[in-house]
């Protein structure tokens, strides 16, 4: 009921919401170009979910899991949940302060450098 009354009654807040995906999308796209190319950013599809390629990595999804939780600390959606098709992606919620994704990007980063450079 509060997300319909979001969406029906409050504009404004949804205009600022736009924003902030908008914002959020276009700053892991530049991050994880540059700094990780073997990590593919996927384009959206009208969401606020940005799914991840981690394929690059060379890593098995349980290993990937396991990376993502124990090295960079990030607690995301794990792709083979949604099918053997998506084994290898990570999803993550742009729908968030935009710090809070910087400091999740840095920390991926970091560990990604620890572990595979």
């Amino acid at each position: 009921m509060a997300c319909e009354i979001a969406y029906n009654e409050c504009e404004d807040w949804l205009e600022e919401l736009i924003k902030v995906i908008n914002s959020n999308k276009k700053l892991v796209k530049e991050f994880i170009k540059p700094n990780m190319p073997e990590v593919n950013v996927i384009n959206l599809e009208g969401t606020y979910i940005q799914w991840l390629d981690f394929r690059g990595l060379e890593k098995d999804h349980k290993a990937l899991e396991k990376f993502m939780i124990t090295e960079a600390m990030l607690f995301l959606d794990e792709g083979y949940i949604f099918g053997d098709e998506a084994k290898g992606f990570e999803r993550i919620n742009l729908a968030c302060p935009t710090k809070a994704l910087q400091e999740a990007l840095i920390r991926l980063l970091q560990a990604v450098n620890k572990c595979y450079r």
